[in-house]
């Protein structure tokens, strides 16, 4: 299998607005290089390229509207030079795994490329590599989604993880303790991935993929996908939890907190958020019923 290479050039202070419309637009993995072609692997929390011309290298399906991805860079103004080349399988899965390297997540979670020795037997593994869909804790919301779980006791609790993708937030939540774990994607080939990345990880009950909702009344949710879809699914998403249960929503850029909020107000209240690279984790509980009907 193919995939395509959307490369871009711009400056430092557009990679924000670009790289949001990038994934908004189907990038299954983004890179960020300097002009020497130096890798941002893991910054540390907050810390952003300091270099004035940035190369972005966004992955998408073979079969992705090019001419959409460039009209809506284009419709927000967002100035680059860009170029689209061909990725095989084999070469991407090479690049990948030369970059890609143990790394830890909060206390406990180590991912970790398959053919890495873990660096420690006692912590929370996860092995994952490239495959059918993308998200290995490289991309600022799938950090703080991976340290929000870390952070939560999931011991005994119902886990939703929806828009799953590879299915990392799943796994991190079976391994960390969740007794049953679902995870929810439209896309077919996440389903597929994340199963198969559940069979890697040794996980053969008690964790689901699917592209509905086959449970209701979770102890938590987590969804790291984007603010519109977010929004459109706040009562979904806050009716899944029992009340009382935790929720965490991230994929939110600082402008977009607010909206999002503010969409889940009658069902959630907020009690934190992190925030990483521009992007942002936001959590809460839902309302018990009674305060949910005197709203």
């Amino acid at each position: 299998m193919s995939w395509l290479e959307f490369v871009i050039e711009c400056e430092s202070e557009a990679i924000e607005s670009i790289e949001s419309i990038l994934l908004t637009s189907g990038a299954q993995a983004i890179t960020l290089l300097d002009a020497g072609d130096q890798p941002l692997l893991e910054p540390l929390p907050g810390e952003m390229p300091l270099w004035s011309l940035v190369r972005i290298k966004a992955l998408f399906a073979r079969d992705i509207d090019q001419g959409h991805v460039e009209s809506s860079l284009h419709e927000q103004k967002a100035g680059y030079y860009g170029y689209w080349q061909v990725l095989q399988e084999q070469e991407w899965s090479r690049v990948w795994l030369e970059r890609f390297k143990p790394t830890r997540y909060g206390q406990r979670l180590w991912i970790i490329p398959s053919e890495s020795q873990p660096p420690s037997s006692t912590a929370v593994n996860i092995f994952l590599d490239p495959g059918l869909a993308f998200g290995t804790g490289d991309h600022a919301t799938t950090n703080l989604c991976l340290c929000w779980l870390d952070g939560t006791s999931l011991q005994g609790r119902r886990v939703l993880d929806f828009g799953h993708g590879s299915g990392i937030l799943a796994i991190a939540a079976k391994k960390l303790g969740a007794t049953y774990v679902m995870g929810v994607d439209i896309d077919p080939q996440a389903v597929i991935a994340g199963r198969q990345n559940a069979k890697n990880n040794e996980l053969n009950s008690n964790i689901e993929f699917s592209d509905h909702t086959q449970q209701q009344d979770f102890d938590v949710v987590i969804a790291n996908i984007l603010a519109g879809p977010l929004r459109n699914m706040a009562e979904n998403l806050s009716t899944s939890l029992r009340p009382g249960g935790k929720i965490a929503l991230s994929g939110i850029l600082e402008g977009q907190i607010t909206e999002v909020q503010q969409a889940y107000s009658p069902w959630i209240m907020w009690e934190t958020m992190q925030k990483l690279e521009g992007w942002v984790l936001i959590a809460g509980r839902r309302r018990e019923a009674q305060m949910e009907q005197s709203r």
